[in-house]
Order: C-alpha cells, then sequence, then structure tokens
C-alpha cells in the first residue's frame, strides 16, 4: 500500500496594532533539502502553504514597512 503524508502550515500576518498585513511575502524552506515555496498573505492577512514535506522548515516573512 501506498502511504503519503504531507502538512500544511497557515496562519494570520498582522502589525504591532492588530491590523491585518494583506501581501506580505511567506518562504517556507526545508534547510535539509532547500527546497523553498513562497506564497502571500491574502486581504485579511492570511496565508497558507499546503502540500509540504513534514520536518523541520524556515520561515521568513517579509512586507513593506516591517
Amino acid at each position: 500500500p501506498l502511504i503519503a503524508q504531507n502538512a500544511e502550515l497557515s496562519g494570520l500576518i498582522t502589525d504591532p496594532s492588530g491590523l491585518a498585513v494583506p501581501g506580505a511575502k511567506v518562504v517556507v524552506e526545508n534547510p535539509d533539502t532547500a527546497a523553498a515555496r513562497t506564497v502571500s498573505s491574502n486581504q485579511q492577512g492570511e496565508y497558507s502553504v499546503p502540500a509540504l514535506l513534514p520536518g523541520p522548515h524556515d520561515i521568513t516573512i517579509e512586507a513593506n514597512g516591517f
């Protein structure tokens, strides 16, 4: 039988006052393989990175003004 495992990372990006940060760049990189995925937060500051291989990941978030 075939067994597959995937992980998903999701979250909400807000500024120090609690307001959503739309358009923030989110980079998720596996340090073991150097594979990277890039997504952007939506108008509500939410982001989702589906179908990640289980294991450690480095996460970098960038936005204008931060």
